[in-house]
């Protein structure tokens, strides 16, 4: 009878260890290392001596647990690396290939977090990262193009499809909230960000804002819900200017109409500009032009403003806030070297709400205050990729302190999707507007400042 007892007992005490076993690479246990001591311990009683049973000492018994616990650790360890850990991320692989990656638990992160993270290490090459990102987005070929469509123009990096995810933003500006192309009618679906190089003396940290906190966060206040139902009811008129490409070199140039719109006459640029139902353009006013002058500046060229609304339909999360309103208002530029001495209705990027009213410095801080309460903070390291549900997920990224060597990072972008046809509705305000810029537009009287 002992004999059974004790076959039963070891065989109980291994099937809680496979129970943890499959726990553990479920994802289910929580463990740290090194184990914590129990609050209490059941006292060990070896089985009595009876004729036939075999009788292990206190030392016996030791052993073999300490061996458990071993196989247990290495076990652990191996799981994590090869695993989905609570961050979202993939455990790195030294050779940076997606050999090894478990593509269905990666989209699954995506779909329910709205981002995944998958460090490939230091030696992945941007063809790798770019086939991960293709794979996980469905985007076998092609996507999203970024220039010419009225922002600025970014160069492609190391003559890969990733594009350069800096320009026009200085290491001491933190590169404010935003939804990638979020100003145009058509915008990705998914954006992916890989890491080519992260050597900094300090800052950089990546930071990623879910929207459906943030719009749970603005309805919690009064003066949230206010700004939300304006959001929702007015959208935001996105304004640029833009310089001729000649000024590229010279202080004050922030982008020129010429790359923006890729094309090099002038009148074409503005034809093409107003030939969406979103937007308009037109020359630059005398008193903008005369701001940038007093200052031994070259005066902007080009005016064109973008209406977008603030809002979108998430196909699992519902409507949501989706918008670049932080990062195209014009103190997102305050203390730029250059910039900062210009007002805000004069800086290459400002935004107002979509009746053309400029929003108020509360509202702006009621904003900035709900995107903050709604940030996670990453700190990549070179060879991590970082796949984002665009419209689930804004993206900025904090100041930083260059070190010997840039920081790059690159910027893919994924299948287009085309804005919903009930948000495609402007305020009659910015309707009169654009039919009034388009009447000035077409005169030929019209004397363009220099």
């Amino acid at each position: 009878m002992q004999a059974i007892s004790s076959i039963g007992h070891s065989s109980k005490k291994k099937k809680r260890h496979e129970h943890k076993l499959l726990a553990l690479r479920a994802g289910f246990l929580d463990l740290r290392w090194p184990p914590q001591r129990r609050l209490w311990r059941r006292p060990w009683r070896a089985p009595r001596a009876r004729e036939g049973v075999w009788r292990r000492s206190k030392k016996s018994a030791r052993s073999a647990k300490n061996l458990c616990s071993w196989r247990f650790f290495f076990f652990w360890i191996s799981s994590i690396a090869h695993g989905i850990s609570a961050a979202g991320s993939l455990g790195p692989t030294s050779t940076g290939s997606d050999a090894l990656l478990d593509y269905s638990a990666l989209k699954e992160s995506l779909r329910t977090r709205g981002h995944v993270r998958v460090p490939l290490g230091a030696g992945a090459s941007p063809e790798v990262a770019e086939r991960i990102a293709r794979a996980l987005t469905h985007c076998e070929a092609g996507g999203g193009q970024y220039n010419a469509g009225g922002g600025v123009h970014r160069g492609s990096l190391e003559g890969s499809a990733f594009l350069d995810a800096a320009e026009g933003a200085p290491a001491s500006l933190r590169i404010q909230p935003h939804n990638e192309m979020a100003y145009s009618s058509r915008f990705p679906e998914c954006v992916s960000f890989f890491m080519m190089q992260s050597r900094v003396l300090s800052g950089g940290l990546t930071e990623l804002y879910d929207n459906l906190k943030l719009t749970r966060r603005l309805a919690e206040t009064a003066e949230g819900a206010l700004v939300l139902a304006k959001m929702t009811a007015l959208g935001i008129q996105y304004v640029r200017l833009l310089h001729d490409e000649a000024d590229r070199k010279r202080p004050g140039f922030y982008a020129s109409w010429e790359t923006s719109f890729s094309v090099d006459d002038f009148d074409e640029a503005l034809r093409k500009a107003n030939s969406s139902k979103d937007s308009f353009a037109l020359a630059c006013d005398d008193a903008c032009c005369e701001k940038y002058v007093s200052l031994g500046m070259p005066a902007p060229r080009m005016q064109v403003v973008t209406w977008a609304p603030s809002m979108v339909t998430h196909p699992n999360l519902g409507e949501i806030v989706f918008t670049s309103v932080l990062n195209r208002h014009a103190s997102w530029l305050d203390g730029h070297e250059v910039f900062d001495r210009l007002p805000y209705t004069a800086r290459p990027y400002h935004c107002r709400w979509g009746d053309g009213a400029e929003l108020t410095k509360r509202e702006v801080d009621v904003i900035r205050s709900a995107y903050d309460d709604c940030k996670m903070q990453l700190k990549l390291q070179s060879g991590d990729l970082i796949v984002l549900d665009n419209l689930y997920v804004s993206h900025g990224r904090a100041p930083f302190v260059p070190g010997p060597e840039r920081r790059l990072m690159g910027l893919l972008i994924g299948n287009m999707m085309e804005r919903e046809e009930s948000r495609s509705m402007p305020p009659p305000e910015y309707v009169i507007a654009k039919e009034h810029a388009q009447g000035i537009a077409s005169r030929p009287d019209i004397i363009v400042a220099s």
